[in-house]
């Protein structure tokens, strides 16, 4: 199974998951957030040394690493941005999982 056939099985997997949870879930729950900040850090800025992708704070900021390519920004690995909103989520909804600890 090549790499990229691997990436989709999680995916799948991290959907249908999803999907069973989001079914036990009795209605819509909202969290609000403060003011966000997404800190952009090109490609070989010392802030993100690899490999670390991105990091967030509690002061509601998110760094992610990007790279620029035809004159557009592009966040290299979409996935941690995801990540580190999931942090300030959980750092402010405790019902809401720790992205870094295991939910099984």
């Amino acid at each position: 199974m090549s790499r990229r056939q691997s990436y989709l099985v999680i995916a799948v997997l991290f959907l249908a998951v999803g999907c069973v949870a989001a079914t036990q879930l009795p209605g819509i729950k909202t969290v609000t957030l403060s003011t966000v900040t997404v800190h952009l850090v090109p490609e070989g800025d010392p802030t993100l040394t690899p490999p670390v992708a991105g990091m967030a704070n509690t002061d509601n900021e998110i760094w992610v690493r990007v790279f620029v390519q035809g004159g557009k920004i592009i966040i290299k690995k979409g996935w941690v941005l995801g990540h580190e909103l999931t942090h300030l989520l959980s750092w402010t909804d405790s019902e809401i999982q720790n992205p870094d600890t295991e939910a099984f």
